[in-house]
């Protein structure tokens, strides 16, 4: 074997997948020029310390830097509070008007975030082949873990130490438990010294294929209706009598739900066609939309919503595993990292268009029906469902031969 040219294989059991999988095959056999005549082993996929801390810290940054944002809420009451005496704290903590918190939470801050996610996503495919779809459902389920106990932490700190003291200190302690994670989120495959032996496609003509738009499109319809019982499940659940403590509980089982989902999901993805799993949260969002929300009035159904709407509803992220697969089968290998960009984007489309269009729909009066649909918020409630739904177009685009 010529020393300058080291071949690098996966210590695991050769299977019929490893052979098949466009990922198993680069990740299980690459040739790479390391510039000397030592030979070694890479650490195996799929299982060991090393695969495992990967996805630990990746999980703890999932929670600390996108489990954030869902404490956005709780800024907008105090900065509510607080504005009459121009007491709103840069970046953010110095900010002195709304177009500077725009800018600094939600420009910067979510370019700083995709900085240290992307490497993540893209170290993934690394570490895991066979278990790919559980290891990013268990990632995923860290934004619920986050959506749970950061807004309760931030709201103590808020409530003793104010808007800017509290930004300062969260930045502190997001430093502090961020940093040491860098040691474990490294990439399993060596970087070659020559790049003649190795050189990364960057292939977007995915974005022309059927499969990815019809996919594509289910993601953003998906999307458009996802954040609006989050953002009013609370106050839906303080006009049915509960107290300030108990409507945050719609939002807290809503996350905690979503945990379970993101993982549930996870697993049957690398076992199930993406279009059946995407079909189990579609259903289960929708009925539970439709059934259990829409005709909701006490307190004891709205929970049961919260519980099936995070299930279901909150793990359709946990598809794009699947949904990259089903790209990478229609045309030949694909950017990983830019087929779930673009979803990701897709998503984030249909959240900036949930904003406005749950605001106008919220104002279109008392409906004459049932339940939640008999109040103001039923529109909200049929826009949520028809979402929901319309999120399962691909099931319908691979029933009538269209991918």
């Amino acid at each position: 074997m010529n020393s300058a040219n080291i071949e690098l294989s996966i210590q695991s059991a050769p299977t019929p997948q490893d052979t098949t999988t466009p990922d198993a095959d680069w990740n299980s056999q690459h040739q790479f020029d390391l510039g000397d005549s030592t030979e070694f082993a890479l650490p195996p996929v799929d299982r060991g310390k090393d695969a495992w801390g990967f996805l630990a810290a990746a999980f703890t940054i999932e929670c600390l830097v996108w489990g954030f944002p869902f404490a956005y809420g709780i800024f907008q009451t105090t900065t509510v509070r607080t504005s009459h005496s121009q007491d709103l704290e840069t970046l953010p903590s110095l900010a002195h008007n709304v177009t500077h918190l725009i800018v600094t939470q939600g420009v910067f801050y979510a370019i700083g975030g995709g900085l240290v996610y992307s490497p993540v996503i893209q170290f993934m495919d690394e570490w895991f082949v066979r278990r790919k779809g559980l290891a990013f459902g268990v990632m995923w389920a860290g934004t619920g873990i986050g959506g749970v106990l950061i807004p309760l932490l931030l709201e103590y700190l808020l409530n003793n130490h104010g808007f800017r003291t509290t930004l300062r200190i969260w930045s502190i302690i997001l430093f502090l438990l961020t940093a040491p994670l860098l040691y474990f989120l490294k990439p399993r495959l060596p970087i070659p010294q020559s790049q003649s032996s190795f050189t990364r496609r960057f292939d977007l003509s995915f974005l022309k294929d059927r499969t990815f738009l019809i996919l594509q499109a289910g993601n953003v319809l998906e999307g458009l209706g996802y954040f609006v019982p989050s953002i009013y499940l609370p106050t839906i659940a303080t006009r049915l009598g509960a107290s300030s403590s108990v409507s945050s509980l719609t939002v807290i089982l809503l996350n905690i739900a979503s945990v379970f989902g993101c993982v549930a999901m996870g697993s049957i993805i690398d076992r199930w066609h993406v279009t059946t799993c995407i079909l189990v949260s579609t259903i289960g969002s929708t009925g539970s939309i439709f059934l259990v929300w829409g005709l909701s009035t006490s307190l004891p159904p709205l929970f049961v919503f919260c519980v099936m709407y995070g299930l279901f509803a909150g793990s359709f992220s946990s598809t794009y595993p699947g949904i990259r697969m089903a790209v990478q089968e229609s045309v030949g290998r694909a950017d990983v990292s830019m087929v779930l960009a673009l979803l990701s984007a897709g998503r984030g489309i249909g959240n900036v268009i949930c904003g406005p269009a749950s605001e106008g729909l919220a104002r279109l009066g008392v409906w004459r029906a049932a339940g939640t649909y008999g109040t103001e918020y039923g529109p909200l409630v049929l826009f949520t469902g028809i979402s929901a739904a319309l999120g399962g177009v691909g099931v319908l685009g691979r029933r009538v031969g269209w991918m």
